[in-house]
């Protein structure tokens, strides 16, 4: 019985939440057409240990804390291949975060070796292995400067190649995604709905007594 009660008001607004759900993933799914095909770009570098003993784990945060900071980071995006951003109106730090957003960097040891993989997306395959490459030189340079601490040297081992193919959008993700906002939605407003109802239901007599 309380179920019937909970699930009444609901199913009398279906037709508010089938709108609501489909206006939703009509939306997502206009939005998600205008998205950019992504195109990667990515590179390798490996650090070789020269006692042949194995490097230990974490050189990723190391490459990853030295790339991020400022003195390393912000000559890239103040390079000429950052120019039509800044043109646009982007700051420095925007355009950091973006470029903080594009790259990819994992670690693998193989014995006496570690090797990171960066990986460059960006909607131009030009952009994006012009970039890589910027940043793989950008990582040697730094690492030059680290190697009398006597840390694992990382040096380019590949040079930053396009993949083959494009990313583009998983529409039906997406779609799902949009689904499920989209019956919650649907079902607030049909909650709310019913809420104004009621209060309207359990005014009016008090209304018409009033004038009486």
């Amino acid at each position: 019985m309380n179920t019937q009660r909970i699930i009444a008001p609901f199913w009398r607004r279906r037709w508010l939440i089938l709108t609501t759900t489909s206006t939703v993933i009509l939306g997502t799914l206009l939005w998600a057409r205008g998205l950019p095909t992504i195109h990667e770009s990515s590179l390798t570098l490996v650090a070789n240990s020269k006692d042949g003993t194995s490097i230990p784990p974490g050189q990723l945060a190391r490459i990853r804390n030295d790339l991020w900071s400022p003195a390393v980071i912000y000559p890239v995006v103040e390079s000429n291949l950052f120019s039509t951003q800044r043109a646009s109106g982007l700051s420095d730090d925007a355009l950091v975060d973006r470029l903080q957003g594009s790259v990819n960097l994992t670690e693998h040891s193989y014995g006496s070796s570690a090797v990171i993989r960066l990986r460059y997306f960006d909607p131009s395959p030009e952009r994006a292995q012009a970039i890589a490459s910027m940043l793989g030189k950008t990582i040697e340079m730094t690492e030059a400067k680290n190697a009398a601490e006597g840390a694992a040297v990382f040096r380019v081992d590949q040079p930053a190649m396009q993949a083959p193919g494009t990313i583009r959008p998983r529409i039906h993700i997406i779609t799902m995604f949009a689904l499920g906002r989209g019956i919650l939605l649907g079902l607030v407003l049909a909650g709310v709905s019913e809420l104004v109802s009621s209060w309207r239901h359990r005014r009016q007599p008090q209304l018409n007594s009033s004038i009486v």
